[in-house]
């Protein structure tokens, strides 16, 4: 009967044991789960975070390139003008050469 006893009484432990172990099991499940949770939100936030600092960059890019086409055009704007000039003066020079009038006469 002492045999029983001790069996029956090992059985317990074993079941308390067990069920003390089941729980810790489920607590770390929610432990993991309420972790795994954050790290989706975080993530989610953090992903957000970058494109608004991935669209602040390609705007920052996209104007710096608008100055530059808008200096760029202001720059072929004068050279249009010079070469207009340019070829004006060439005609005067053509002019006068072919009129047999000296070259250096207008100046």
């Amino acid at each position: 009967m002492d045999f029983v006893n001790t069996v029956k009484t090992r059985m317990a432990k074993v079941k308390f044991i067990v069920s003390d172990v089941l729980i810790r099991v489920k607590d770390i499940e929610d432990s993991l789960k309420k972790i795994k949770s954050e790290m989706i939100v975080s993530q989610d936030r953090l992903n957000e975070q970058l494109m608004e600092e991935f669209n602040w960059a390609i705007r920052e890019a996209l104007g710096e390139f608008v100055r530059k086409n808008e200096n760029f055009e202001a720059l072929v704007e004068l050279m249009q003008g010079e070469i207009k000039k340019l070829k004006s003066e060439l005609s005067s020079i053509k002019a006068a050469k072919d009129g047999g009038v000296p070259i250096w006469s207008n100046y």
